[in-house]
């Protein structure tokens, strides 16, 4: 017989074994120790993430020349630097609110990817980008990206007030 084997030698046998094994006790310590050291860092990286994007679409806002580039930094009224960016309505900002709706965010989540890639191949055309680099928002870390780029490189401010001043 193998030593690792266990045998048992009757019903009382795993009577026992149930019974020990329905009423161990989860060591709830060490959860909690576990949550706290997956969550604490997982928030710090959320934070860092925040303020990054919301500082990207501030100076973006500023480099279009808009009114109120602090918007940037209230979270679903951000969305409203990108939309009047691409000229739409800051109205279709509200329709973010039904991404908290069950259900209902699954196609509103679906037309939000579509019109936030929208609103940033609009806005690089204006900073002076080609169109289709917008797209890029689409793919993994591209919503970080692109936003950086568009925020921090030379290109753009020239461009941007050249079209706000043929417009008016």
């Amino acid at each position: 017989m193998n030593e690792n084997t266990y045998e048992m030698d009757s019903q009382s046998d795993f009577d026992t074994m149930v019974e020990f094994s329905s009423t161990s006790e989860i060591p709830t310590e060490n959860l909690i120790t576990w949550a706290i050291g997956f969550m604490v860092p997982m928030l710090m990286i959320t934070v860092v993430i925040y303020v990054f994007y919301s500082f990207c679409l501030y100076k973006i806002a500023k480099k279009l020349n808009q009114d109120k580039p602090w918007i940037a930094w209230i979270p679903i009224a951000q969305f409203v630097v990108l939309l009047k960016g691409a000229n739409l309505s800051p109205w279709i900002a509200l329709g973010f609110l039904a991404l908290i709706i069950p259900i209902v965010n699954f196609i509103v989540g679906i037309g939000a990817i579509i019109l936030l890639a929208y609103c940033f191949m609009k806005v690089g055309e204006k900073l002076g980008y080609p169109t289709w680099v917008g797209l890029f928002v689409i793919l993994p870390l591209g919503n970080i990206i692109i936003p950086a780029i568009f925020a921090f490189s030379g290109k753009g401010k020239a461009q941007a007030s050249a079209q706000q001043s043929s417009k008016k």
